[in-house]
């Protein structure tokens, strides 16, 4: 499942993201404004520290892990993989 799935499936939970790219909390209404295509800020793991993570980006995180507690998810995302035809390898 992709964090754009999962938001489309549970419109209504905040999600307490950590990706790749950073840690990002999204609320319900943050969530439809990524889905709108708008980016997110995150952190690189230290609360001084902001960084921008793209849209397309988060939205096609495929989901590790969940821990779902209430209206809260925690979760555990990585990169999907695309594979390299050329090389005859799949790059993630």
């Amino acid at each position: 499942m992709t964090v754009k799935e999962l938001i489309i499936e549970n419109p209504n939970v905040s999600l307490d993201l950590m990706t790749p790219s950073g840690y990002v909390f999204l609320t319900p209404q943050n969530a439809q404004e990524l889905l709108s295509g708008q980016d997110v800020s995150g952190n690189a793991g230290t609360s001084d520290s902001s960084i921008k993570i793209r849209a397309e980006e988060l939205l096609s995180q495929e989901i590790v892990s969940i821990n779902a507690k209430d209206n809260l998810f925690h979760i555990l995302t990585e990169s999907p993989c695309e594979p390299n035809w050329e090389m005859g390898v799949t790059m993630c």
